[in-house]
């Protein structure tokens, strides 16, 4: 279960790395960003992936088990993302209208 696990944080690893080189040679800058930003996921992940290896083999846990935990944490990661990008409502019932108008009844020229 670990070694899947490893194995498809190399291939996100992998196509990040190419997706950070085509994006770093249109613009340096941002695939300088890119490229640290997937250092850091990838040291977190391949670290995270070994503790858990060695508290699943401590307290011997069942797979299907350590699956359902490893994807609420994910569902609760994702729910979270979705509920910061979304705008906020400002309530505007109780403000009234500013937008100018012209006076009625005037004399046209």
């Amino acid at each position: 279960m670990i070694h899947v696990l490893t194995s498809l944080i190399g291939a996100v690893a992998a196509l990040g790395l190419i997706l950070s080189a085509l994006v770093y040679m249109v613009s340096p800058k941002q695939g300088g960003e890119m490229l640290r930003r997937l250092t850091i996921f990838v040291a977190g992940a391949l670290i995270g992936t070994c503790l858990l290896g060695q508290f699943a083999a401590c307290i011997q846990l069942r797979p299907l088990l350590l699956l359902l935990g490893i994807s609420i944490i994910v569902a609760a990661y994702f729910l979270r993302e979705c509920r910061k990008a979304r705008p906020k409502q400002s309530d505007r019932s109780h403000r009234p209208d500013r937008t100018p108008g012209l006076p009625r009844g005037g004399s046209r020229i």
